[in-house]
């Protein structure tokens, strides 16, 4: 838990707490997400517009919102961020009559 703790700027938001009800996946989850967050080669900027994407993609506004913060220190604008479409996402055929306009 106290290795958990150190390592989050935004809290035990998120996946921790179900996490640390099962202690023996915390570690070695805690490690897969350092990994994918942070040693890729993408920028700390690249990184939280990535998972913002991911978020609104998976229509997970705990995980968009967790890391609008984040998205902000790296660097975002508000209006990269608020440009990101929430709640639901175009279907093909919404992509092809926006075309169409």
């Amino acid at each position: 838990r106290e290795s958990i703790e150190r390592s989050r700027t935004t809290g035990l938001s998120g996946p921790f707490g179900p996490w640390l009800a099962v202690p023996k996946i915390a570690l070695p989850a805690q490690e897969l997400g350092r990994l994918v967050r942070y040693e890729t080669t993408l920028t700390f900027r690249e990184s939280e517009l990535v998972i913002l994407l991911t978020g609104a993609a998976f229509k997970s506004e705990s995980e968009f919102d967790i890391h609008v913060g984040e998205a902000r220190k790296a660097g975002l604008s508000w209006d990269v961020i608020d440009s990101i479409p929430r709640g639901r996402l175009l279907s093909e055929e919404d992509a092809t009559n926006d075309n169409d306009s």
